[in-house]
């Protein structure tokens, strides 16, 4: 109260204050340190600041800080700088981390429940994958089955085609041959017969009362010769 009268302010509203260490030296020396001895009156004022630069134990390793910050989203050696607000909203993500806890004995088998169910479905589809691949060989190993054996076919019908096509023609050949054979027995026949005419008819010229006889022979000769030809040429239904 005494320091109220004399008109100084309330501690909670010093803005700052020297401490004076007395520290042994050789020369016995008081040596003075300042201290920003003011309280931390707002939520975005870092709480400690003035720690950050004090850390060492990452000075040897100072990956580790960022491994350590990388896995646990923590920067420990920022934490003193940290304001109120940002530290309440660690702790915010800390409680939830540890409350998120709590249901991981529920959600675990439901996630290698989850886990299964995809590994089986992409065993699934990589079973149907090999039994359609193999599938596929079968359709294509029939495909080519069938068009050799319809290419087989087709050579069968074009030899078959050619076949008849040769014994046609050997038929026509053989019918002609027979033709021109038969015309030439029946010209030779006829040419013979004629000659055997032409003999009795010279015979038959010292005879006169053959003559009538020889000369209706002669004539039923060149009509069957005629009917012979027409029957060859035109068959029995004629022209």
């Amino acid at each position: 109260m005494a320091e109220s009268k004399r008109g100084r302010k309330p501690l909670d509203k010093i803005k700052s204050a020297a401490i004076t260490l007395i520290q042994p030296t050789k020369s016995a020396q008081a040596t003075t340190i300042q201290v920003d001895a003011r309280p931390v009156n707002h939520l975005t004022e870092g709480i400690a600041p003035g720690l950050v630069p004090l850390v060492r134990v990452f000075d040897n390793a100072p990956e580790a800080e960022g491994l350590f910050a990388s896995h646990f989203g923590i920067n420990l050696s920022q934490m003193a700088g940290m304001s109120p607000e940002q530290l309440g909203q660690q702790t915010d993500m800390i409680l939830q981390a540890k409350q998120f806890a709590e249901y991981i004995p529920i959600i675990e088998p439901l996630i290698n429940d989850y886990i299964k169910a995809v590994v089986d479905y992409n065993t699934f589809i990589a079973r149907a994958i090999k039994a359609g691949a193999k599938g596929i060989k079968e359709i294509d190993k029939s495909k080519l089955d069938v068009m050799l054996e319809w290419f087989g076919y087709k050579q069968h019908q074009e030899q078959l085609g050619r076949k008849a096509d040769n014994e046609k023609l050997k038929l026509q050949a053989e019918t002609d041959n027979f033709i021109v054979l038969s015309d030439f027995n029946l010209d030779m026949a006829l040419k013979m017969k004629a000659i055997a005419l032409n003999q009795q008819m010279e015979a038959a010229s010292q005879r006169p009362e053959l003559a009538t006889q020889l000369a209706a022979e002669r004539k039923v000769i060149t009509e069957r010769k005629t009917e012979i030809k027409q029957l060859i040429q035109y068959g029995t239904r004629g022209k």
